[in-house]
């Protein structure tokens, strides 16, 4: 098998893998501290896994020191434009009778525990994958298919993981209307592409997700 079929394949059973695993555990039932960490540690496991099946390699989410005050300052000003619009794009569709996407659900009694879940374990997590493995992957891909238009490249991996994100949040959950999350998942990616690193859309996401459970709860758009 070449190179490039290895390649199409491998993303192919590492997305199968991470939602097969998220499913199970979302119907599993299982309760405690074994129901919140085993999703994330899969995800994590299915990030990480194809590089160490490619001969050791290591992959490049730049999670360097030097790059965390930049991530910040562009996940700061992406939440300055995203939130408003994503408020007012909440409030209309409320108003034609919309129901919520995605209802949160807090897995603890303590609200600061539960956000501090969403960016250690859920942000993360997903970031390395659907940002750092499969972005990252389509745009090895997309390169080497469309090397002449290269301009292309960036707005079409970008797309594509939004669209791996959207999918995999449809069949885990079972519900279409989660297909929305295409539109978070442009920007997480647009993030990391702009600035070379997950710690901006690892940011980002767990700012977003508080955000919601804040808007869906009723406490910020009624």
């Amino acid at each position: 098998m070449t190179a490039s079929g290895r390649l199409i394949l491998e993303p192919l059973a590492a997305v199968g893998f991470a939602v097969a695993w998220l499913s199970f555990w979302t119907a599993s039932g299982a309760q405690g501290p074994v129901r919140w960490l085993m999703p994330p540690a899969g995800l994590a496991a299915a990030a990480w896994l194809p590089y160490l099946w490619r001969s050791g390699s290591r992959p490049d989410w730049g999670l360097q020191a030097r790059l965390i005050a930049p991530a910040v300052l562009a996940a700061v000003k992406t939440c300055l434009w995203a939130f408003p619009l994503a408020g007012l794009a909440g409030w209309l569709w409320g108003q034609a009778g919309g129901r919520v996407a995605v209802s949160p659900v807090v897995p603890v009694e303590s609200w600061p525990a539960w956000i501090l879940y969403q960016f250690l374990y859920v942000a993360v997590a997903e970031e390395l994958f659907f940002r750092g493995y499969v972005l990252g992957t389509l745009g090895i891909l997309l390169q080497r298919w469309f090397g002449r238009h290269g301009r292309l490249v960036p707005a079409a991996a970008i797309a594509g993981s939004a669209a791996v994100f959207a999918l995999a949040h449809v069949l885990v959950l079972r519900d279409p209307l989660s297909v929305v999350t295409f539109f978070p998942g442009l920007i997480f990616g647009w993030l990391f592409w702009r600035t070379r690193s997950l710690f901006a859309p690892i940011l980002f996401h767990g700012l977003a997700n508080t955000a919601y459970l804040l808007w869906s709860a009723g406490w910020v758009i009624r």
